[in-house]
């Protein structure tokens, strides 16, 4: 995860604690913080805190500093329903990119949630047995897969919260 706007740290924090109660064993939150508001202290988040840069970039860092076989990546702005790493993870192999089909962008001024079901709230998951790299375009990334596979798990797994 990437954060900027130091108005915007409680929904990050709201993301990463969000993310800890997943139902999914061994996780660890790597967060690109680009503000000088620190994240709470748990052993399973690491706090990077660097100046900011384009947001392609801080995320390389973050996935440059983190461990484990499999990557989900995660908004600053967004609540994750506790199986929301289940569900992207289920049936993945080696070279499949998953992306999760249905996502909810809830309006803060107008108060409506939204049915978002393309890749403007792009939420890939992906073992990591060959380097990837993020850029300012999605495609960019996923042309890195063999195979695409769009998991079409109930919409509510995640939540953007937009003004």
């Amino acid at each position: 995860m990437a954060t900027t706007r130091r108005d915007r740290h409680p929904f990050a924090q709201m993301a990463v604690d969000s993310f800890l109660a997943q139902q999914w064993p061994h996780l660890q939150v790597v967060v690109y913080n680009g503000t000088s508001v620190p994240f709470k202290r748990n052993r399973r988040v690491r706090d990077i805190q660097l100046r900011a840069m384009a947001q392609h970039d801080m995320l390389n860092l973050a996935l440059h500093n983190s461990d484990g076989k499999y990557c989900v990546l995660l908004y600053d702005d967004c609540a994750y329903e506790p199986e929301f790493v289940q569900a992207l993870m289920r049936d993945i192999s080696a070279d499949k990119l998953h992306l999760l089909q249905f996502k909810e962008a809830y309006s803060l001024t107008d108060k409506v949630t939204r049915l978002v079901d393309d890749d403007r709230m792009f939420c890939p998951a992906w073992r990591r047995l060959h380097p990837v790299r993020f850029t300012s375009d999605p495609a960019d990334f996923t042309s890195k897969f063999y195979n695409l596979k769009r998991v079409e798990a109930r919409a509510g797994l995640v939540t953007r919260f937009v003004l």
